[in-house]
């Protein structure tokens, strides 16, 4: 047996929880979106990362919290599949990293700022009391929306997707220079 897998028996429920949330090579998810998805109040949820990060089992960063070193191998818990809404083609001189710096930590109408993952490339928000998520996966040249709703919040999610969607694609102002101008944000 792996140590990853000997240390994973030594974790609790709860802390298995987090690090599947956290899960993915690179993913920085901020404590309100590790709190939002879990449903957990926010002292239960310090004092679980505090006996992670003591483990080496996550890090603190400036944007939020990652799998360190000792972080079990989440491979046998594979992510369910989004559901695309929205699949687009970025305009010309548009890059898939200035769409990443200028979203990452930002609150959008309902969605609340939870994860990027996958190098960048995958920025994360969840609705206000974690019923849906939204998922921006960014392209060379494509970026895509997919939705995870729980039963009854699908026409919410659908809803909240067409919003960001629409805040990339400048409305009301109808421009894409949102994208150059405006500074991160870290969550």
């Amino acid at each position: 047996m792996e140590a990853s897998q000997v240390s994973s028996y030594l974790l609790s429920e709860r802390e298995q929880e987090v690090l599947r949330v956290l899960g993915g090579p690179g993913a920085v998810v901020a404590f309100q979106g590790l709190r939002r998805h879990l449903g957990l109040h926010p002292e239960i949820l310090s004092r679980t990362l505090r006996r992670l990060e003591r483990g080496g089992y996550v890090e603190r960063t400036e944007g939020g919290y990652r799998l360190g070193a000792r972080a079990p191998s989440l491979e046998e818990h594979p992510a369910p599949a989004g559901v695309p809404v929205l699949e687009a083609h970025l305009p010309p001189g548009v890059s898939p990293e200035s769409i990443a710096q200028g979203l990452q930590g930002r609150w959008l109408g309902p969605l609340r700022w939870q994860a990027i993952r996958d190098e960048n490339t995958l920025l994360q928000w969840t609705s206000g009391k974690g019923e849906f998520r939204v998922d921006l996966r960014l392209g060379a040249e494509t970026l895509t929306i997919e939705v995870y709703a729980r039963e009854g919040s699908w026409a919410d999610a659908v809803r909240a997707a067409y919003a960001l969607f629409g805040h990339l694609a400048g409305e009301p102002r109808g421009d894409l220079a949102y994208f150059e101008a405006t500074p991160s944000r870290a969550g």
